[in-house]
């Protein structure tokens, strides 16, 4: 029969630097964190290497590994939120099904990006200041960054639809590519922050 391999990673982004929730020592690894990078691979996507992939047997161990890295993601206290996340954090899925086992070669892969916002803050509302204040600032600046792709996304969706009916009363067989030089060249800004940039494959 067919073999379903899954790995499990989990990532955080603090102050625009990325950690590795799943890192087996105790410590933070504050000079680790900053040596991760997402990288933009040609055949594998997004990826950040050097990311602690854990291999998973079963539906036990998954959670397993979320309530390990939720035990070490950055909180601190506002006067909103006595236990207010500090960043967002993304767990990350990778699946392999190969079909007819591991003695074929033939494969399918996925993954799956489940990810853990922290709230927008009012800096004001929440009186904050100092390291708490560039905390702040971080979330705020990536949640507006997302915010902008999806915008953006959903406009070029909405301008791809405008096209193909205008082509389609010219009389232009639906499915027909469009001549090079009459494709507008958009943009969308998934590297204006680490979360875009991480979640570009699932969001585009």
């Amino acid at each position: 029969g067919d073999e379903l391999r899954v790995w499990a990673s989990f990532v955080e982004i603090y102050n625009e630097q990325l950690r590795d929730l799943l890192e087996p020592s105790g410590l933070r690894q504050e000079t680790a964190a900053s040596s991760l990078r997402i990288m933009d691979h040609p055949a594998l996507g997004v990826i950040i290497p050097g990311l602690v992939e854990a291999a998973c047997q079963s539906v036990m161990e998954v959670k397993k590994l979320i309530r390990f890295g939720l035990k070490k993601r950055v909180t601190s206290a506002t006067i909103m939120n006595n236990t207010s996340s500090r960043s967002h954090a993304v767990f990350i899925l990778k699946v392999q099904r190969l079909a007819g086992g591991c003695e074929r070669s033939d494969s399918t892969n996925a993954r799956m990006n489940l990810v853990d916002l922290a709230g927008s803050e009012r800096h004001k509302a929440a009186f904050v200041h100092g390291a708490t204040f560039k905390e702040g600032c971080a979330i705020n600046q990536s949640l507006s960054a997302l915010a902008l792709v999806i915008k953006e996304l959903g406009e070029q969706q909405a301008r791809s639809h405008i096209r193909q009916r205008t082509r389609s009363f010219s009389g232009v067989l639906p499915g027909t590519p469009a001549p090079p030089n009459m494709e507008p060249k958009e943009v969308v800004p998934f590297r204006s922050s680490k979360l875009t940039f991480l979640l570009r494959d699932s969001l585009a």
